[in-house]
């Protein structure tokens, strides 16, 4: 059985391995920017998402009432809920985990109305990586702690820290020192996520959100 179909099983998903749905997982696997854009494109409530790449085969993903995936003459046809399982799972299994110190620029477009009247006066939203993998409960996992970049956690009540999950930065401005400690602990926490079935904390909202609405 396939690695990603052993985690979903482990979290209740209802998502099912076939010829299409594994080679997209594939691709999404090495092309992690996609599953963000992949992502963005459904919350914001577009119609389609096209990926052409110059060389090799490309995808269509159409979003209705199901959502379609659409490769040369293949298609697979997947409820909401599922086609999130699936991002869910590219998320937990392959996204990268950066090191502590790294620094991140946040997408202010994607910041929830209370979060962005919190901190009304900042222009830019850069962050830095204080915490990874954090365990909520048995289910849940936030990806990252994180503290205002350079204001960072002062210690006065004020600056505390603050749960990131991955599809919130927009891009890395630096990234913490990566050693074979770091290397060794990252494969540990992914382990340990996959192990005990936790799912992305945003996912599980999202997934809910889209079986309550059905």
């Amino acid at each position: 059985m396939e690695e990603w179909q052993l985690y979903a099983d482990s979290c209740g998903f209802k998502i099912k391995s076939s010829h299409l749905i594994n080679s997209f997982i594939s691709l999404l696997k090495r092309k992690s920017t996609i599953a963000n854009d992949l992502l963005n494109a459904f919350l914001s409530g577009a119609l389609d998402y096209h990926y052409d790449p110059q060389i090799g085969t490309g995808f269509s993903v159409v979003f209705k009432e199901k959502v379609k995936i659409i490769r040369l003459n293949d298609t697979v046809e997947l409820t909401k809920s599922e086609f999130l399982e699936i991002l869910a799972v590219v998320d937990a299994l392959y996204s990268k985990i950066y090191p502590l110190g790294t620094i991140v620029e946040i997408d202010k477009e994607l910041l929830t109305r209370d979060a962005k009247e919190e901190f009304p006066d900042i222009d830019y939203y850069y962050m830095s990586i204080i915490g990874q993998r954090i365990s909520i409960d048995n289910n849940t996992y936030i990806d990252y702690l994180a503290s205002f970049y350079p204001n960072g956690v002062r210690g006065n009540g004020v600056e505390k820290p603050i749960p990131l999950n991955n599809h919130l930065v927009k891009r890395v401005i630096g990234e913490g020192p990566e050693t074979p400690l770091t290397k060794n602990y990252a494969n540990y926490l992914r382990k340990e996520i996959i192990s005990n079935g936790l799912i992305p904390v945003s996912y599980e909202l999202w997934i809910k959100g889209m079986n309550n609405a059905n």
